[in-house]
């Protein structure tokens, strides 16, 4: 705007000036013509010859961490460059963008920029620029240093006791390799999962179905542990960070997290906008694969807790389940009873909508069967889950 004005100057002071009428004019707007001449050199040369490098961050944080960013400026030259401002563009939220500085001559500087990191899912870092400007404010110019990048940034989680993690788990006589070696028996198929040998295809039912199906051994089912989320719009309380749906995306994060720690094999589904699944598997690349889907997730989903069971049963029949839900037991205690009676193993995990919203109900109680280890999650108090000792 200010460039916009001195060339409206300009152009007055040439106006009159050349028809005579008002002779210092035609001075004035010499000066003006030469200052804004000298005003875009200042800039130019401000910015020429500057050095630069990024330090490249960890593009993988867990919510509540922070970013460091290292940004390295040099000034090769003789001159001294004064006005210089250094931007790091990003839309993480609450973070330090801007630093003034000025770089003497043949001298270099660093940089950091500390980003927290509040909330999951993926956010856009960069470019770093370094910006010029001349005294007057009349001209800008900005060279990057950098290009943009992508970060991820996971669930929080807390830690969980082993005495959790062993609640409504199978036993360890059903677990050992020596009882699997002992029971070869095929209980029943199930779908064809990825990583599954064609030892294990049952080719018969598979032609029957149209599609792969997969031994299941007798003892094996329980060896997965399966993470069913639940993400119905309807049945979500709370805003923001302090909502049924970050507890539950917190309590799955954590529950994975836990278990690939101690080498279970863990799957995960879930229903936003859409089917979820991430099939079962151990080891660090299986748990950024379900960091990932959990980073993304929104409680927006229209399908209730009840038919989410009964689309995926084929799936988790007869394994360990692990059910996170802030939906009142009326709706779900039929689904739980229908997948007791089919040998799977359940962990509920309550999350209580009466202490984020007052207007929601608190949970009533109901029989639980001796298979089924219950966890109520109320707001405020995630991180009593780690205080029971294994």
């Amino acid at each position: 705007m200010r460039t916009i004005w001195a060339l409206l100057v300009l152009a007055i002071a040439l106006v009159l000036g050349w028809n005579g009428a008002f002779a210092p004019s035609l001075r004035f707007a010499l000066l003006v013509a030469i200052g804004l001449v000298l005003s875009r050199f200042w800039v130019w040369w401000n910015l020429r010859g500057l050095r630069g490098e990024v330090e490249s961050p960890a593009l993988r944080v867990q919510a509540g961490q922070r970013l460091e960013v290292t940004i390295g400026l040099r000034n090769p030259g003789f001159i001294f460059k004064p006005l210089l401002l250094l931007k790091l563009k990003t839309d993480l939220p609450k973070a330090p963008i801007t630093k003034m500085f000025a770089l003497p001559r043949r001298s270099a500087r660093a940089f950091t920029f500390s980003i927290p990191c509040p909330r999951r899912g993926w956010f856009h870092l960069g470019p770093a620029v370094v910006g010029s400007r001349d005294p007057f404010g009349l001209f800008n110019q900005e060279i990057a240093l950098s290009s943009e990048q992508e970060v991820l940034v996971y669930p929080r989680t807390v830690e969980l006791s082993l005495a959790l993690l062993e609640a409504g788990t199978a036993t360890e006589e059903s677990l050992s390799p020596g009882r699997m070696g002992e029971s070869p028996l095929v209980r029943g198929v199930r779908e064809y999962l990825p990583g599954d040998s064609f030892s294990r295809v049952h080719w018969p039912s598979s032609a029957r179905m149209r599609k792969l199906m997969s031994k299941e051994l007798e003892g094996e089912g329980n060896r997965d542990v399966w993470l069913l989320l639940d993400m119905e719009g309807k049945a979500q309380a709370g805003e923001g960070e302090e909502s049924t749906e970050e507890y539950g995306v917190a309590v799955a994060a954590s529950l994975c997290k836990a278990y690939i720690e101690a080498d279970r094999s863990i799957a995960l589904v879930t229903w936003d906008k859409y089917l979820q699944a991430v099939p079962p598997g151990r080891g660090a690349p299986q748990l950024w694969r379900i960091m990932e889907v959990l980073s993304m997730v929104e409680g927006g989903g229209k399908m209730p807790l009840p038919a989410l069971m009964a689309q995926t049963e084929h799936l988790w029949r007869a394994s360990t389940l692990a059910i996170i839900t802030p939906s009142p037991e009326q709706i779900w205690y039929p689904a739980l009873d229908s997948a007791v009676r089919g040998d799977s193993r359940i962990m509920l995990f309550m999350l209580d909508a009466s202490t984020f919203d007052t207007k929601r109900p608190a949970p009533g109680l109901f029989a639980v069967s001796d298979r089924i280890a219950k966890h109520p999650v109320r707001r405020g108090e995630l991180w009593r889950l780690g205080l029971a000792s294994g």
